[in-house]
């Protein structure tokens, strides 16, 4: 957050609560690998977001259900 702060970044990616929650009481812009992949999505970079959830997951990323049903929402 302090190299964020020094070079006026635009934006933070942060997916712990307590330090998005800190990085925005300091004036941050923050999202989240979530954000990021929905971004994609957007862009049409991404197909499917199931897919790459999944594949997150698999790795061990840990996702709340209701969090990934109000992700869901957007494909």
């Amino acid at each position: 957050m302090v190299l964020a702060l020094e070079s006026n970044a635009d934006l933070v990616l942060l997916d712990d609560l307590e330090a998005r929650v800190k990085a925005r009481k300091l004036g941050l812009s923050v999202t989240g690998v979530l954000g990021i992949l929905l971004k994609a999505k957007r862009q049409g970079m991404v197909l499917s977001l199931k897919e790459e959830v999944q594949r997150l997951e698999n790795t061990g990323f840990w996702i709340s259900s209701d969090l990934k049903a109000r992700f869901f929402a957007h494909e």
